[in-house]
């Protein structure tokens, strides 16, 4: 199908069976998608792991790991990116939690190391992330979305949450829930046609 998914419209529904001893599954799914009409932006995206060289690219991390993105577009535009976890909150890791504009710019052809202090420009906020997981394996989703037109994060709709690494109290970053950031992302793919979304599957297990 030459065009791209927008969202679904009720749940998918999995129909397991066997033939000839295969295992097959069958899956029926309703959604809003929307015809392709031009040849999307090149974008550059790496999800690093305690190191912020295109080496320590990985998507298997254990509790307590840091994590960088590195990102790269051939023109000027605008970021944002969300880590939705299991339990369906959606996490804004980028505009950074101080950043009052709610909007983040990202240069032509200028390679970004996301999440680190020591690659950001002087003065400009910068938040720092480790990855922490409750149960012995977390599976996550972050969302990379980018555009050439400017756009503005989500609304945060829920209070700052807490957690205990290593005994220290570390404040998670904003989030809002996941029917919510889904809504907000329609909405803003709908009235833009060069907005891409980048999904990166990741892991978090228990040390």
């Amino acid at each position: 199908m030459k065009g791209e998914w927008l969202k679904d419209v009720k749940d998918p529904v999995t129909e397991v069976s066997y033939e000839e001893n295969f295992l097959m599954v069958t899956a029926h799914v309703w959604g809003l998608a929307r015809e392709m009409v031009s040849v999307p932006i090149d974008i550059d995206v790496k999800v690093l792991k305690n190191g912020t060289l295109g080496r320590f690219e990985d998507d298997q991390f254990r509790d307590g790991d840091d994590i960088y993105l590195s990102f790269q577009s051939p023109t000027k535009g605008y970021l944002a990116v969300y880590l939705m976890d299991d339990k369906g909150d959606a996490f804004c890791f980028l505009p950074y939690a101080s950043d009052t504009d709610g909007i983040f710019t990202v240069k032509a052809n200028k390679p970004y190391v996301l999440f680190s202090s020591n690659h950001a420009e002087p003065g400009a906020p910068c938040d720092e992330y480790l990855l922490t997981c409750e149960k012995e394996m977390e599976r996550d989703l972050l969302y990379i979305i980018f555009s050439p037109n400017p756009f503005v994060k989500a609304r945060d709709a829920s209070l700052p949450m807490k957690v205990k690494v290593d005994g220290e109290e570390l404040e998670l970053p904003r989030y809002l829930a996941y029917k919510d950031f889904q809504r907000w992302l329609v909405r803003n793919r709908r009235m833009d046609p060069k907005m891409q979304v980048v999904v990166k599957p990741i892991v978090i297990t228990k040390e």
